[in-house]
């Protein structure tokens, strides 16, 4: 029985009045693609035995199409050099719902500025998709400790990476074609 169902949200009204439309495009493919990446049989494999192990009978998710409105992004100096940190909710349980949010991994750009180099989707989908459900799953499992919640999340994620990773990669392949294409698309360096 399947037990974490993932759907994907409408990109919102706001988004085309607060964003560059080459950012909304962006959102709109890369969220896409996380969407069918959590979706892969591996993926939805590894999440319905937690649900199981977690005692969660349903595991209701929603991929966003646009970041969490609490992102930050600042300049930092560090040893002397100029670095990007970017601060912001990867996911959220919402206990009066039941529902889980997934945020996109934010862009470095302001939000009416066209976003001009390449964004790893690989790596967002595996260490920030994937580790923030299983986050969250936690927080709905009742976990409410966040340095427990993270801790927990940390062993279930290795152990998503020992039995899945290499048929992930397999499976990962076309959606990396995909958002290869897309990058060139858009005009991504």
């Amino acid at each position: 029985m399947k037990r974490v169902s993932i759907r994907l949200a409408e990109i919102p009204e706001f988004a085309k009045e607060e964003y560059h439309q080459d950012q909304v495009t962006f959102y709109s493919k890369f969220t896409e693609l996380t969407f069918k990446a959590l979706n892969l049989p591996s993926v939805a494999e590894f999440m319905d035995q937690l649900a199981e192990n977690l005692n969660l009978e349903t595991v209701e998710v929603r991929v966003l199409r646009m970041p969490s409105a609490k992102r930050r992004v600042s300049l930092i100096q560090k040893e002397g050099k100029p670095h990007l940190r970017i601060e912001m909710p990867e996911g959220r349980f919402h206990k009066g719902s039941g529902l889980i949010d997934i945020y996109p991994g934010v862009t470095p750009f302001p939000k009416l500025v066209r976003p001009f180099w390449r964004m790893p989707i690989r790596g967002y989908v595996l260490n920030g998709a994937i580790r923030a459900l299983i986050h969250e799953m936690l927080h709905q499992s009742a976990v409410h400790d966040e340095a427990e919640a993270r801790r927990l999340a940390d062993q279930h994620y290795k152990e998503f990476r020992r039995t899945y990773l290499s048929r992930f990669e397999e499976e990962f392949k076309p959606i990396l074609k995909e958002w290869k294409k897309t990058e060139k698309e858009i005009g991504l360096r």
